[in-house]
């Protein structure tokens, strides 16, 4: 049995609902029956919250494989799906575009989440929220260029976006970073933007080549000046291997410790 049981369900006027750090405690033998039973028991729950907009799934085991089982139990379409610190496969990806769950939903964190194949559903979904998104969150989502290739000419359709992340160990090149903010330099509603630098601004040990990155990350932000004005903007590395710090260009250059 859950250790909430059924009070989720008896929650009849819940707007949010956070689940955090549910790991595998079940004994080799028994895991299979019982976490039937745990996951029946959680999605009995669901759709009695007949008002539940907002939901955040964090480090959650089961969730992997069974996102639509878990989002066809809603009663209301979501305005927020937060999935952060999981790990999702191909079948869960490709169900997200089909949700009528998340048709005009406006908040949308993938953050820290592990992702198995490809990423045009995420595209798919993004075409069908293109009026109604507003934040776009896929920090540390381990992406390289095929996957931002995927799903970037839906991106710039998002007329309503205001917020967008896509730094921290997500990997581009230096022609796609290019390509891809010639995209995001459409959307003119956008407060606040955290870009990765290119992955030409490394050496091969990982660490930033400062004159690289002082050179290049003026010439990335004036790609998107020469369409619109930015308001926040952020090119950030990844975590320093020796200082563990970032280095930052936000108008200016602001390096690690080991370049200070």
């Amino acid at each position: 049995m859950p250790p909430f049981g059924p009070y989720p369900g008896q929650m009849r006027n819940l707007h949010t609902l956070m689940l955090e750090g549910i790991v595998n405690t079940f004994r080799v033998g028994e895991s299979e029956e019982l976490e039937e039973e745990w996951m029946n028991t959680l999605f009995s729950q669901l759709p009695k919250s007949h008002y539940l907009q907002h939901l955040y799934v964090d480090d959650i085991y089961v969730l992997l494989g069974s996102l639509a089982e878990w989002l066809r139990c809603l009663k209301k379409p979501l305005e927020t799906l937060s999935i952060t610190f999981c790990h999702l496969i191909q079948r869960d990806l490709d169900y997200l575009p089909q949700c009528l769950n998340l048709s005009q939903f406006k908040h949308l964190f993938l953050s820290y989440t592990v992702f198995d194949e490809w990423f045009k559903p995420l595209g798919k979904l993004l075409e069908r929220v293109k009026d109604t998104l507003q934040t776009l969150n896929l920090e540390k989502c381990w992406l390289e260029d095929s996957a931002f290739s995927d799903f970037m000419p839906a991106l710039s359709q998002c007329s309503q976006l205001l917020k967008i992340n896509f730094f921290f160990n997500n990997k581009l090149s230096l022609p796609l970073l290019k390509q891809f903010l010639q995209h995001t330099a459409k959307l003119n509603k956008l407060t606040q933007e955290l870009y990765p630098i290119p992955l030409e601004c490394y050496d091969n040990r990982g660490l930033v080549l400062v004159q690289r990155f002082d050179k290049l990350c003026p010439e990335l932000l004036d790609i998107l000046r020469s369409k619109r004005q930015s308001k926040a903007v952020s090119f950030v590395s990844s975590i320093c291997p020796k200082c563990f710090q970032f280095c930052v260009y936000d108008l200016e250059s602001r390096h690690c410790l080991c370049w200070q």
